[in-house]
């Protein structure tokens, strides 16, 4: 969803150069990879993964609640741009712990179970992707509204799937 709407956002709504977005993206690439970094180096040895995924999508809510926020408000778009990495960061978070906890149970076939979760996981990307955006035209405040929806479903899941095994 963001990936698609980026362009959008940056170059239609923001009236941008591609210039900038090419730099709105590097910035958000490298959050991406600095979450991942901060995950495998400093978080995995002090939090559990469920202790990962709750902080990783409460920073979720509040970037995408903050995005929605920027964007409704017609602020700056340099202040609606911000959220974006915090946004971001976290799904560097979210995609190794994900996979390590899902795919735990499947020890002795875990080929074929990360096959078959990353399939699921394209899959269910693709399909959402192709729903929202079929949705929505353009209209930036739900493409955040939309985001925030997902962060907070992912907290959910995560929080009952945290009770429920304990």
């Amino acid at each position: 969803l963001y990936i698609s709407n980026a362009p959008v956002l940056v170059m239609e709504h923001g009236k941008l150069s591609s210039t900038i977005f090419t730099i709105v993206f590097m910035v958000n690439s490298i959050s991406l990879m600095c979450g991942s970094f901060l995950t495998s180096s400093i978080l995995r040895e002090k939090l559990a993964p469920t202790a990962i995924l709750t902080l990783a999508t409460s920073i979720q809510i509040i970037a995408a609640f903050m995005l929605w926020l920027f964007i409704s408000l017609d602020v700056w778009i340099y202040l609606q741009l911000l959220p974006l990495p915090l946004f971001i960061l976290p799904l560097g978070m979210i995609f190794p712990t994900a996979t390590t906890l899902a795919l735990a149970p499947f020890k002795e076939q875990s080929g074929t179970a990360s096959a078959l979760f990353g399939a699921l996981q394209l899959a269910f990307t693709f399909l959402t992707s192709v729903v929202l955006n079929s949705l929505n035209d353009g209209y930036m405040p739900l493409v955040a509204l939309t985001l925030l929806c997902c962060a907070l479903c992912s907290f959910s899941i995560n929080y009952f799937t945290k009770s429920k095994a304990n």
